[in-house]
């Protein structure tokens, strides 16, 4: 009994440090293609590729948080990872130039499941894309 509550433990710290979403190594780019429908004049394509803008982008999606219930929302932007090893993965993202707000993070194609990213690094992704 002892050595299961041990296990049991030992499992749910290790899970409590972990990201919903893991960005794996080899970032060639990330692209930004703005949702016309987008109530955000300030919202235009944009192309990253330096090391210090992709890492700024990883940090704020790997410290996302899983949110509960279905959304409803306009996405501002789609965001493209292009790796190295020629994968990509593709989410929806919206942020706003309110710095008040949280991101919102969504991996597609599972537009039912939202990810809030913390108003500090939200803040940090809007200083890259609205500078």
């Amino acid at each position: 009994m002892k050595h299961m509550i041990v296990v049991s433990l030992i499992c749910i710290i290790l899970s409590a440090g972990c990201s919903p979403i893991n960005i794996e190594k080899g970032i060639q780019s990330i692209t930004l293609i703005c949702n016309e429908r987008a109530l955000n004049e300030k919202c235009v394509d944009l192309y990253f590729d330096d090391e210090e803008t992709i890492n700024t982008f990883v940090e704020a999606i790997e410290s996302a948080e899983k949110m509960k219930g279905v959304l409803d929302y306009e996405e501002e932007y789609e965001m493209i990872i292009d790796f190295e090893n020629g994968k990509q993965r593709r989410f929806h993202l919206s942020l706003t130039t309110n710095r008040d707000y949280n991101g919102l993070l969504l991996e597609l194609p599972d537009t039912m499941k939202g990810y809030s990213i913390p108003k500090g690094k939200a803040n940090q992704l809007r200083d890259i894309i609205y500078p």
